[in-house]
This record gives structure tokens, sequence and C-alpha cells, in this order.
């Protein structure tokens, strides 16, 4: 009698004692958890009426390294991080670490030599302690503030200006849209088809929200199962349920900024604070999985490490215009994520190879037509050391459109959450295996007919029942007629919106 592992889902013998392999047993069971740091290199992240956590951010590297440093910054494009001023106040800091080093040294010796000293000597010593105590947090503090905001360094592979540097380019041959002459887009298609919705008003969401419905539904359900089988026959991947709801040190300490204007990430009212701290929704379960590790101790003989999640992600998409038109650019979503983590940079840099490759395979299975990207320096994130994205074509927009990308972020997010293994940080890479609705947008205008219906890929029909198995058409048979006979009436009001917005309805 053959059984599955409970957590990788890898078939094992029933006879054994445990549902689990032994491979992920070992690798889960071979994790430790610190409960306290400690250490003098230890810097402290700091926001106004916030509580302090430390990080273990090497500022001496980057002061050693100013100038690597100084070209990733205007590589990306940043103008407003004054490293300059780094060094100046790490030597400052230094200054005053030794100071107060000096005064605990003597205050030490009149403790445990149990000297004789004047009360006003003892008690000048004790208040000179407390100055330069002060004055180092202080120090610490204006530190953070600029080491926080500087990004990792650059690949040599990075190019150093904003040209489109194309890798590699797949075509597919024999797809049905091949035979369309009047291309339609994927939102035009599937409001034919009936299975998607966007409501304009914005009363029941905002204006970018969706729903899928019947055959939509189910082509998404089909994409995560084929997805998620795919990384479970690799054989090395642990699957996890992972929380939604993050601190900010989780997120920001994956190198993604929470506060601004600009900021993608979502932050729920103050009325649901945890121990201070306010609670996020999570954009990628990149930083659940990241953030599962936070002061991990590893074995060498469980790197690397795989792992990856099936979750809802959160956005606060900003970007309007022709590019998000339809589901491309939404607030919220459906991925499947693979994260890794390598034990130095040259297992960092394979591990970051195998993902690139595992994403090539889905969509060579799927069938769908992409390109591979080598993105720019200037269109980097933080932590990316190296990013690839791959891009799909997309016939009924007559443009390429990024489906999935992977990062090498080396040890930024490690030092910034104190994942290490053998007292050195681990290096993590991250890549996306399927977001639901890029996936859905090639899909449907690749393997678009002249009749409108849609053709589905050979890899995903097994998972798909059987009134669309091979097709979605307008005219299918399923439980989805009465959504067909509902009529949406335009909402209006003798108000302005904005006026409603502010004050309700009365």
């Amino acid at each position: 009698m053959i059984n599955v592992c409970a957590i990788c889902l890898i078939g094992i013998s029933r006879t054994r004692p445990l549902l689990n392999c032994s491979n992920c047993v070992t690798t889960l069971r071979s994790l430790s958890f610190q409960r306290k740091i400690s250490g003098e290199t230890y810097l402290f992240t700091h926001e106004q009426n916030k509580p302090l956590y430390k990080t273990a951010i090497d500022v001496r590297f980057i002061v050693e390294n100013l100038d690597l440093f100084k070209r990733s910054i205007k590589a990306r494009k940043i103008d407003n991080i004054d490293i300059d001023q780094l060094k100046l106040l790490y030597n400052d800091l230094r200054l005053w670490n030794s100071k107060e080093t000096e005064v605990i040294l003597k205050l030490d010796d009149i403790d445990r030599k149990r000297l004789s000293v004047a009360d006003d000597e003892l008690e000048k010593l004790k208040l000179l302690a407390r100055i330069y105590k002060d004055k180092v947090v202080s120090l610490e503090k204006e530190i953070h503030e600029i080491v926080a905001s500087v990004p990792n360094l650059l690949d040599h592979d990075t190019t150093q200006d904003s040209g489109l540097k194309v890798l590699e380019t797949r075509k597919v041959e024999g797809l049905p849209v091949e035979n369309v002459q009047k291309l339609k887009e994927h939102d035009n298609l599937a409001g034919y088809l009936n299975i998607l919705r966007q409501p304009t008003s914005g009363y029941v969401t905002n204006s970018k929200g969706f729903f899928l419905t019947g055959a939509g539904c189910y082509l998404e359900r089909a994409l995560i199962r084929f997805t998620e089988d795919f990384l479970t026959n690799k054989g090395s991947f642990i699957p996890m349920t992972v929380p939604l709801l993050l601190t900010p040190k989780i997120i920001e300490g994956c190198g993604q900024i929470v506060s601004g204007e600009r900021s993608p990430v979502y932050t729920l009212s103050d009325d649901f604070n945890y121990m201070n701290d306010p609670i996020c929704l999570a954009g990628t379960s990149e930083h659940s999985l990241v953030g599962y590790l936070m002061r991990a101790s590893i074995q060498p003989a469980s790197l690397p490490l795989r792992l990856t999640a099936t979750s809802p992600c959160f956005r606060a998409e900003l970007t309007m215009g022709r590019h998000s038109r339809g589901i491309f650019r939404v607030p919220q979503f459906n991925k499947v994520e693979m994260v890794g983590v390598a034990k130095d940079s040259i297992t960092g840099e394979l591990l970051f190879d195998e993902f690139v490759s595992i994403q090539k395979e889905l969509f060579d299975a799927i069938q769908i037509p992409y390109r591979v990207i080598e993105v720019p320096a200037d269109d980097l994130g933080a932590p990316a050391y190296r990013k690839i994205d791959i891009e799909a074509y997309l016939p009924g927009r007559k443009e390429w459109g990024e489906i999935s990308s992977c990062s090498n972020c080396t040890n930024f997010q490690s030092q910034r959450l104190h994942i290490t293994s053998q007292s050195e940080f681990v290096h993590t890479v991250n890549g996306t295996a399927c977001a639901t609705p890029r996936m859905i947008i090639a899909i449907l205008e690749n393997y678009q007919r002249k009749d409108k219906s849609i053709q589905i890929p050979r890899v995903l029909q097994q998972y798909m029942p059987e009134f669309c198995r091979d097709q979605i058409s307008a005219e299918q048979p399923g439980k989805i007629d009465k959504l067909q006979g509902l009529k949406f009436s335009k909402l209006s009001f003798k108000k302005k919106p904005h006026y409603i917005r502010k004050h309700g309805f009365d």
C-alpha cells in the first residue's frame, strides 16, 4: 500500500510509522530558531513610535565597498540616499563606541576589584556611560535610516542602462490564434464567454477587482493544480500554507517598503495592531516563506532548501492606463511562488538558474510563446542582485507582457532577518511559478478561435470538468447558465461620487 508524504506529497511506503518522507522530516527538523539576538554588529531598525528590532546589516562592508554601492545606487537611478554621510556616521559610531567601552571597563574594574573611588568620581563615570550610550543609540538610528534604504549590489550580467536585453525567445507553432484574423483582447473574449466580470462602479470592490465564473474559475484552478503537481514531481520542493497577515519587519526585511505614498502594501487600521506593530496584507507568499525562516539556523546538509506556497496576493496597484486594462494589473490575485535558500553565492547562482529553468519548463508545457529578459538595473527592486523576467506574447494586445520573474537576492534578506547556516548568512532566491491572471490572459489570447471559443491547453485538460475540458465556448451547458441571465444596471446618483465617498448614502 502506498501513501503520500503529508508535507511534500511524494509517495512513500505505508509501513513507515510517519506519513512524512525522510527528506521533509530531516529538513524541517534541522531548522533551529533563535529566541534572542545578540552581538555588537547588529543595528537597530527604527520607525517613529514603533518598537525597535535588531538586524545584522554589515555596515562595515558597505563602508569599505562604498564605490560599488555608489555604482549600484546610480545605476538604479536612486537619488535620495546620502551614502557619503554613512561613512562619517560610521566613523563617529566607532569613536563613541570606544569611549563607551572605556568607561564601562572602568566601572567593571571598580565593581570587580572593589576599588575605593570617590562618590563624585563614580557618579561622573556613570553619567558618562549614560551619555555615551545615548549617543551610540542615536548614531545607530541615523545609520539605519541610510542603511535600510541602500540596495543590493549588482551582478555583472545586469545591464546598466534601460535598454531591452532579450536572452532567449521561444515560439510555439500551430496555436489556434494563427487562424484568427480579427484578434480579440482577453477582456473582450472573457466578457463574451461570461467567465470574467469587472464591476466598474467600484461599489462591490475597487475598479480593478474582478470575478471569475464557471469555466474561468475552473481554468484558474487547473493552472494552480498543474503548477503544484509540476513542482511536486520535481521531488525537492516543500509545500507550505502560509499566513497572509504579516508585520512590517518581515516585509521590510525582505526589501519591500511598507510606508510612503507609492508603497504597494495594504496596511490594516490601527484597530488591528499587534504589540504596537501594524499588520499588513502579504503582497506575495515570498515574504511569508522567507519570514518563516526568520532567526533560523539551517544545517548545511539541508541546503539548498526549496519551498513553495500558493496564496492570494494583495497589492495596492497604482498604475492605470492601457497596459493595465482587464486583469493584467489587479489588487488581488492568486499565485504559486517558489523560494530557495542556498549556502553561499555560488550555490545561490546555481539555484537561481534552476528556478529560471523550471519557469521555462512550465511555460513550454502549457505551450505559451515567451521571451526571457535580463531586467536592467533601473528596474530592479532593492533586494535583487540579478533579476530575470519572462514575458508572454499577447497577440490580442499585440505586445509582450510579463508573466513571471525570478530574483537572486544574495544575503540581502538573510542579514535583515537573521537566517544563517554555520554562522554565515545564507543566500535567498525567489521566483513566480504561476501568477494566474496573467497566465489566463496568455491562454485566452493565444488559444482563441474564429468563433471566440478558447481551446484548453493539453496539459490542463485533465484538471478541467467535463463540460469545458477541451474548450470554453459561449454555447456550453453547465451550472453557470443562471449567471448568464443576470442583467446589471448602471448605478446613477444625483450627488457626485466624491460626495458619496466622503458622506455615504443618505
